[in-house]
């Protein structure tokens, strides 16, 4: 296993409580990424939330998702 998809994995059970802000910053489009992630927990609750949410991204905000975790995630 890359040490990426290791990091996504970890990431996905222990992200930080503000992640699409420290990801996408703040703004019209951090609002609907933190609304939708949101809807996700509301429906699939604390362990398929991240899963839920990053198969609603579009191809940009997932590389923009994975970017991030590649850069600043140390999990």
């Amino acid at each position: 296993m890359s040490n990426l998809a290791h990091r996504v994995i970890v990431f996905s059970f222990n992200y930080p409580h503000n992640f699409v802000a420290l990801v996408w910053g703040t703004g019209t489009t951090a609002d609907h990424l933190q609304s939708k992630f949101m809807n996700c927990y509301d429906a699939h609750g604390a362990r398929a939330v991240f899963n839920s949410f990053y198969m609603q991204l579009d191809r940009e905000n997932q590389k923009t998702l994975l970017n991030w975790i590649d850069a600043n995630y140390k999990g």
